[in-house]
């Protein structure tokens, strides 16, 4: 069960919406800068969307199915 919500942070919220305000400074309909970099190896990316960075690699090998 999650925490309630005050009043001072629901009318903070309210306004917000109210006044299309976002806390990093985009418009209510403007989207995070979205970059991917495929690595030089197979499998391996890295995917930034906004300040958020993540780097990936996965892997897979092919075997006979089980009969």
């Amino acid at each position: 069960r999650g925490m309630e919500m005050t009043m001072n942070e629901k009318k903070f919220i309210e306004h917000a919406l109210l006044a299309e305000l976002r806390v990093d400074g985009r418009g209510p309909l403007e989207y995070r800068k979205l970059n991917i970099k495929f690595g030089r190896n197979d499998g391996s990316a890295e995917v930034q969307l906004g300040e958020t960075r993540v780097m990936s690699y996965v892997s897979a090998q092919l075997v006979q199915p089980y009969r």
